[in-house]
């Protein structure tokens, strides 16, 4: 295969195999020359079914349905959507997953997700029921006053950590986001697409929801580090030097780090 260079997904789709009894797959790859990836095994699969229906006994139409593995790793399921009458089946591999379902925006139902799904052989979840939900939608901005594309929306039962599923719940380019949710109380959070930006989440708690309601968020400063002075010398006349990495300092940063270089003692000390 001829590819561009950089990253991309390598789909393996086994749906129209001569061996019905396999799972899809698909690997993430970053190229940089021409590579060889060596052997691709797939895994058994087992038939994994359903049917999606709303409180009124209607079938769903063309809802997506997502399997994650414990790492919270999406797997690749293709023709995962579900028919006119409402059903799905396809393969996964063995394994204990997460299942999210998420029906199409103009259906107004509340997602749902089912946890500890055991598969190790053909499974049914039966049949799954949403509930009706209303429009959350609003712009999420910068203190700048600028759009944040990307930025997330995450909704949580108000004073728990107990989480609210949403699908495409990412702003587009021009800051806008629209989502199902349903009726309730709730702590909003609007967190930045990563941590190269030196934006701040915003959390608006205890948010009454009655109805089709906008929301807008404004993602607060959350300046990179900036070191002031300088080293002293320790007694062996190195002068260490003190700096940051990793974008913006915010909690949850996993790549932020303070490095200290030319530091040749036993111990030094950082007064903030």
């Amino acid at each position: 295969l001829a590819v561009p260079p950089g990253p991309i997904e390598l789909r393996f789709d086994a749906t129209g195999s001569s061996q019905p009894s396999l799972a899809s797959t698909a690997l993430e790859l970053t190229l940089t020359s021409n590579t060889s990836i060596g052997t691709v095994t797939l895994l058994p699969g087992f038939t994994f079914a359903g049917i999606v229906k709303n409180t009124s006994a209607v079938a769903v139409f063309d809802a997506d349905i997502d399997v994650f593995d414990a790492l919270g790793e999406k797997l690749y399921t293709p023709n995962d959507n579900t028919t006119a009458s409402g059903t799905f089946t396809f393969k996964v591999p063995a394994g204990t997953f997460r299942v999210e379902v998420c029906p199409p925006f103009a259906a107004h139902l509340v997602s749902t997700a089912i946890q500890s799904v055991v598969v190790s052989g053909p499974t049914s979840l039966g049949t799954i029921t949403l509930q009706g939900g209303v429009v959350l939608s609003g712009t999420l901005k910068s203190h700048l006053d600028v759009a944040v594309p990307n930025a997330d929306v995450d909704l949580y039962v108000a004073g728990t950590q107990t989480p609210v599923v949403l699908c495409d719940d990412n702003a587009a380019g021009n800051g806008a986001y629209q989502v199902i949710v349903p009726l309730g109380t709730f702590d909003v959070v609007f967190t930045p697409p990563d941590y190269s930006l030196p934006l701040a989440k915003q959390h608006v708690n205890g948010f009454a929801i009655t109805g089709n309601t906008v929301l807008n968020g404004v993602l607060a400063a959350c300046p990179f580090s900036t070191s002031y002075g300088a080293g002293l010398a320790g007694t062996g006349g190195s002068i260490p030097v003190l700096a940051s990495s990793g974008g913006a300092p915010r909690v949850g940063n996993p790549g932020y780090a303070w490095t200290v270089s030319q530091g040749l003692g036993n111990s030094f000390g950082v007064l903030g």
